[in-house]
């Protein structure tokens, strides 16, 4: 027979295991989050593992909002309908575009914002606060990037601007530091880390207006299996974010792979 007492407390016990029962868990299992391959060092493999500034950034990210993470890389046309599926639960980074909105819920904070900026060799500066400036200037460019500035396209269309394109970053830093080209224009973090790499950084001079600015970030899928209330995930993971880039962790990191100057 059970006393009055016993009664109470196992009452009291199922009253607490089904308070804890109804909290909403962020997340009930290991999550799998993506990003493309084969931009290094931001995001790519190398001997069977993942690697790059993105994912050590996300991992740390993970710890600090606690939650369990397996990193895969796939090409962005199979992480787009894995994302739609809920096959994966979200994505490192990635460019926010209104398509995107229909199946992602964005973190508020970009992961990286890359500038775009034009590259000088040391002792060639020239002012540049506009467009104009660049007229009459041989330019050395990345193929197939699109540098989404409407008069710098419509100056390179009308020939005002000379636009030369190669297929990798170290051949315009080759040509920039040869004076084949005047000057050239790519994105921040990725020309630094060439620069660094071929050893010619300390000659290297980055002018002050960028062409553009583009920002990349992390979201969860809307469909994502794994993760119960996909809005708390998301104040979590952003708040961790804001912690990794205000507090000295993100610059350390950019420092490590090599896309900031490092004179």
């Amino acid at each position: 027979m059970i006393r009055a007492k016993q009664y109470v407390g196992i009452v009291l016990g199922l009253i607490v295991m089904m308070l804890g029962m109804s909290q909403p868990c962020l997340a009930e299992k290991t999550l799998i989050f993506c990003t493309v391959p084969g931009i290094p060092p931001l995001s790519f493999e190398e001997d069977g593992i993942v690697k790059g500034l993105f994912l050590d950034v996300f991992r740390e990210v993970a710890r600090r909002a606690g939650f369990e993470i397996t990193l895969i890389l796939h090409p962005m046309k199979r992480l787009e309908v894995y994302l739609q599926s809920g096959e994966v639960d979200g994505v490192i980074a990635v460019v926010r575009t209104e398509e995107r909105e229909g199946y992602l819920v964005y973190s508020p904070l970009p992961i990286m914002v890359s500038r775009l900026l034009v590259f000088v060799k040391k002792g060639r500066e020239f002012p540049f606060t506009s467009i104009n400036d660049l007229k009459g200037k041989k330019i050395g460019v990345i193929r197939g990037w699109k540098t989404e500035n409407i008069e710098l396209e419509q100056a390179i269309q009308e020939g005002t601007i000379q636009a030369e394109e190669v297929t990798q970053y170290d051949q315009n830093l080759k040509k920039l530091m040869a004076e084949r080209v005047d000057c050239l224009i790519s994105s921040e973090q990725l020309t630094w880390y060439y620069a660094n790499e071929l050893g010619v950084a300390k000659d290297l001079v980055a002018l002050e207006t960028p062409i553009a600015k583009h920002s990349v970030y992390s979201a969860i899928s809307k469909y994502a299996k794994n993760i119960v209330d996909p809005q708390e995930f998301i104040q979590k993971m952003n708040a961790a974010l804001d912690e990794v880039l205000s507090d000295g962790t993100y610059e350390q990191l950019q420092k490590q792979y090599k896309v900031t100057s490092l004179q």
